[in-house]
Formats: C-alpha cells, structure tokens, sequence
C-alpha cells in the first residue's frame, strides 16, 4: 500500500510512526506543518549541519533519519494536492494533527483517510479529550480508528480500544501509554486494510460530546467528586502556574498538587489545614493536597 503519513512532534504521533517505520509497511511520505526556524537549516548558514534536528522526536526527524521523502504542509492545502496525488495514495493515517484537512485533500486515497483520537467515540471529540476525560473521573484510557470526514472526529469507526488507567501518572506519561497500543492498534487494522476485513461502525451522533478548550473554570474541583477523581485530576495535569480551586461554604482554596488519596477513609470535619497543606473529605474518601504559598 502506499501510505502517507501525517503528523507533529506529539507522542501520539510518534509512536505508531515509529511503529509502522519498522513494520513491514513503507511510508510513500511523511507529511507536517512546515518546520519552524529551529528545525530547519537557515539559508544563511555556512556549516554543514542536518537540516532537521535528529534530537527532537518529531515526525520530521523520523523522516529525516530514515530517509523518508517530507512533504512540508502549506497554509493553503489547495496548494499541496499535486504532491499527494503523485503519490498514488492508498491511504492516508493522521495523527496528533491539529489542524482540518479539507476533503479535497482526504478524499485523495483509494481506501480514504484515517485518523488516531485518544478517546472512545463518539465520545470526548476534539482537540482536548484527555483533559475532560480526567475531569469527568474516566476510568479507563482509550484510543480510537476512525475515518475522517469533512467534521472533526464523527467518521466511521473502524477499531478501538479500552484498558485501564493507572492512578497517579501525568497526562504525558498518559499519552505515551495510549500512543504505545494506538501503535497495535494502528498495524492490526493496516491488516485489514491490506485484506479488505474494514468493519465500518456508523458513530451514534445521539451520544457525541465536544468540549471546549480548557479555561480557568474548568479547574474548578468540587468535594462531590471521589477523592481518586480528584487525585487523578490534579495528578495528571499539576504544572508551574496552574491552580486547581476547590469552594468550601464559601471560602476558596488554591491547591497546586495531590499528594495522597484514599477512598475508604473520612473525616469527621469538612476538611483539615496542617502545614500548608488541606485534607479534604470527599464522596467518598479522602484527598490531601498542596496549598499554594497564598491558599486563600
């Protein structure tokens, strides 16, 4: 088959790159958004260095350095379908790519293209899943295959899957496990293609959801929420400059980490200071967080 892949420097894209590079299947081209100033060579420059930064674990380094043709993304994508069309494409596979290709463009391959979303859809569309999956208190981690149309993320399903999430693990360390079976994933449904075994799955539109980006509110944790909801939340998303705010009869507490939960525990107060740091009584269980320096 001949396949183009596209992609960013994302873990999720990276990954199943590196896992269909050493797979039996040969990329006819890698295709991102054009590489800024410190990836690419400046036309100044005298001495002999790559053109694309090996140490940086992106796709176009991937290319780079296994000598893969690159197709650099223009802003106009009118501008970019000769080059796709003289690939003679069968597929194309997108992943951790922001932005919408037009169907000029996905409609190009003989099979159609696919794209890689780290959820279970038709559920948690759009470019922040992760975020509100840990928000709502999602038990599992998800990564689904589905065919892209001219709407983000609502074309046909063509595989899944669901597995458990570990307590306690930073969103990073949460992509890198779902870009590791989107790789599995990924080479098991090439298998299908290969064999024409695709089992499309119309996606009920009836249960779709599609959030926003992230804003300050959405920090906003309530002692409602199980302490291992909250612990994973915080948990998965505690970095420099951001506030989780929890509201208790009417005072505001600014918490920036989760240091330990336990569900069966509670207390026999609301919540507890000690040492710069708050115990909450949750439902059900019990959390004990950072303060920040002003907590009030």
């Amino acid at each position: 088959m001949n396949i183009l892949f596209i992609g960013s420097s994302g873990e999720l894209s990276t990954q199943p790159l590196k896992r269909m590079i050493d797979s039996k299947y040969t990329l006819s081209a890698i295709a991102c958004d054009r590489l800024q100033n410190n990836e690419a060579q400046s036309k100044n420059d005298i001495i002999d260095i790559p053109l694309y930064n090996l140490d940086s674990d992106s796709v176009s380094a991937l290319a780079q350095y296994h000598n893969i043709p690159l197709i650099e993304l223009s802003k106009d994508y009118e501008k970019d379908i000769p080059a796709f069309k003289a690939l003679n494409l069968d597929l194309i596979i997108v992943s951790c790519y922001a932005r919408k290709l037009p169907e000029s463009i996905l409609n190009i391959p003989k099979l159609g293209s696919v794209n890689l979303h780290p959820s279970m859809l038709p559920a948690y569309r759009g470019s922040t899943p992760l975020f509100w999956q840990y928000r709502a208190g999602e038990k599992n981690l998800s990564i689904s295959l589905h065919k892209m149309t001219n709407e983000f993320d609502a074309g046909n399903i063509i595989a899944q899957k669901n597995f458990s999430k570990p307590d306690g693990i930073s969103v990073f360390k949460a992509m890198s496990l779902i870009a590791d079976v989107a790789g599995d994933l990924l080479l098991n449904s090439l298998k299908d293609f290969e064999q024409n075994k695709v089992n499309e799955i119309k996606q009920n539109n009836t249960l779709s959801s599609y959030q926003h980006l992230p804003v300050k509110k959405d920090y906003f944790i309530s002692t409602q929420w199980s302490a291992q909801r909250i612990y994973n939340f915080i948990y998965a998303f505690t970095l420099p400059d951001v506030i989780f705010i929890c509201v208790i009869n009417d005072v505001t507490f600014k918490i920036v980490r989760a240091l330990s939960f336990n569900n069966e525990q509670s207390l026999n107060q609301t919540y507890r200071i000690d040492n710069g740091q708050i115990t909450l009584n949750c439902t059900p269980g019990i959390i004990q967080c950072q303060l920040a320096k002003d907590p009030l």
